[in-house]
């Protein structure tokens, strides 16, 4: 007996560890997230020892909210779903709506809006059953992002709203101010700058009475946004500034990166090139120790833009081809997590018939190899036909010619017209470039966000050039109107080639380097042009 009633004691003390480990991991989330994963993976650790399943799963929760905020979103869902899974054996509610909430901003980060949508309702349906209007107020505002994102801002709009009277009613003025900005985002997308500076200014005011200083740098940010898309550029400075003198007190490196980020481009387009490099160094040097792929990508962007200011062209080079490197990882990334996202998505319960199951897998192995939005082949279907090409065209000694496009100044396209009609041009110009590539044995894929590729076998530089010519010409033909181009009244691209005959001190990642760097010079000197590698033809 006394041995049993040991080993309750030793139970119930390891339960009471885990759960303080927990506590405490979840204390640190926000002021120091590398704390708070140490001290969950510690809870973990414990937990599976000692058969735990509820420390299991909150410790894994934990550990997921840790790599959404981080950006691994891979690693966010796959954490997040086995801790669904735990929770939902328990039949613990509050744990499967937490976990939902949190599986549901990691979808949307991957762009799977819709599956995001899906937890978010499903958190929701749990909350409203329970009638706990404090977490109601967190999933009104989740599900209005969303929406927001979507560019359904009118629908966001109206969960905003609902948000913002719980918090009323409740007297939750921290929740107040996150509905405050949540309003002013949404009404920055929409364009009504004046309601939305209104909304970010009470949600500034309500944070200051709290101290919280967190937010209040959040707060001066989103006005300095609004004041950036605006082109009032030292007004933006002036809350950038405050909000990053915050960031840094508080030693949010993260966001202090980014902010430095935005600074030193900010000085940049205002001509003080001596505070736009240190401030933009400082944001590499940030962006680096804390190891995140986005705040470095958008670094090396400015980066280059700054350099080509200062007329340092081989570093403005250099900045542009690391920037491209770091966004398709990036893209190439969140592919992956979506994909596999819908992969556990359909070993669910919601897909447990085999016919069903089946069927589904037979999509995703299309799917792997398929950009979802333009239906061209994928990078990844890229990488293993140039491969192949290469080693082939090396055997026998033939040319291979690879074609690089970019929408010229698409950014600004989807700043004007919204990401539905972006959607829409990349769709029509993926289609245009594809029909160039007329021989079978030609093969033409999205390379990442605008870009676009075509492999062209047993091809010399010439005949890549009628192609090049032929995609171009016919990108132009649709008219697609493009009112803030510098160059067109409509959408056209950018072009560069690269032909060679594969060697056996050469690889395929040369073709790829050259191809960019002419694309990169066409780009650099007046876009909606050819330029072959080199030679540097320019048509």
């Amino acid at each position: 007996m006394d041995s049993i009633e040991n080993n309750l004691l030793n139970k119930t003390s390891t339960s009471q560890q885990i759960e303080d480990l927990n506590k405490q991991a979840f204390a640190f989330s926000n002021t120091d997230p590398a704390k708070s994963k140490e001290l969950a993976e510690k809870a973990f650790v414990l937990s599976n020892k000692n058969k735990l399943p509820r420390g299991q799963a909150k410790s894994l929760h934990l550990i997921g909210l840790y790599h959404l905020r981080s950006g691994d979103l891979k690693a966010a869902i796959e954490k997040s779903r086995a801790s669904l899974e735990l929770f939902t054996e328990l039949n613990d509610e509050n744990g499967m709506s937490s976990t939902l909430n949190t599986l549901g901003i990691a979808y949307r980060n991957t762009g799977s809006f819709d599956r995001g949508l899906d937890c978010l309702i499903k958190s929701l349906k749990i909350e409203t059953g329970k009638k706990n209007d404090k977490n109601l107020v967190k999933l009104y505002g989740n599900i209005g992002n969303i929406l927001d994102n979507m560019g359904k801002h009118s629908e966001g709009l109206q969960y905003y709203k609902k948000c913002l009277r719980i918090a009323g009613k409740l007297k939750d003025n921290s929740a107040t101010a996150d509905a405050y900005s949540n309003l002013g985002a949404c009404y920055h997308h929409l364009e009504e700058f004046t309601k939305s500076i209104n909304a970010h200014r009470k949600a500034l005011k309500i944070r200051e009475s709290l101290k919280n200083k967190r937010g209040i740098s959040f707060c001066l940010n989103n006005l300095g946004l609004i004041y950036e898309s605006q082109g009032k550029y030292k007004k933006a400075l002036e809350y950038y500034l405050k909000s990053l003198d915050i960031k840094t007190k508080l030693k949010m490196k993260l966001e202090t990166a980014r902010t430095c980020n935005t600074v030193g481009n900010l000085y940049s387009i205002l001509k003080d090139h001596e505070t736009a490099t240190k401030y933009l160094r400082k944001g590499a040097v940030l962006a680096n120790k804390v190891n995140s792929p986005v705040a470095l990508r958008d670094n090396h962007i400015y980066q280059a833009s700054h350099n080509k200011e200062l007329k340092n062209f081989e570093k403005a080079l250099y900045h542009h081809i690391e920037y491209h490197k770091l966004d398709r990882q990036i893209l190439n990334s969140t592919r992956i997590a979506s994909m596999e996202a819908q992969l556990g998505l359909m070993n669910s319960e919601l897909y447990a018939a085999n016919e069903k199951l089946e069927l589904a897998n037979s999509k995703l192995s299309t799917l792997s190899v398929t950009d979802g939005l333009t239906g061209l082949f994928n990078r990844r279907r890229f990488d293993e036909f140039l491969h192949q090409e290469w080693n082939r065209c090396k055997r026998i000694e033939a040319p291979l010619s690879l074609l690089m496009f970019d929408l010229d100044f698409f950014k600004l396209f989807n700043d004007t017209y919204g990401h539905l009609e972006g959607d829409d041009c990349l769709k029509k110009t993926a289609k245009s470039i594809q029909n160039a590539a007329m021989r079978t044995t030609d093969l033409a894929a999205r390379y990442g966000g605008e870009e676009f590729a075509i492999i062209l076998s047993d091809t010399n530089s010439q005949g890549a050039k009628v192609v090049a010519r032929a995609a171009r010409a016919a990108v132009a033909a649709l008219a697609i109107p493009h009112t803030n181009s510098a160059i067109s009244d409509v959408v056209t691209v950018s072009v560069g080639i690269a032909s060679m005959i594969p060697k056996k001190e050469n690889n395929s990642a040369e073709l790829i380097e050259k191809a960019d760097k002419a694309l990169y010079f066409s780009k650099e000197t007046g876009r909606n042009r050819i330029t072959l590698y080199e030679i540097q033809d320019t048509n």
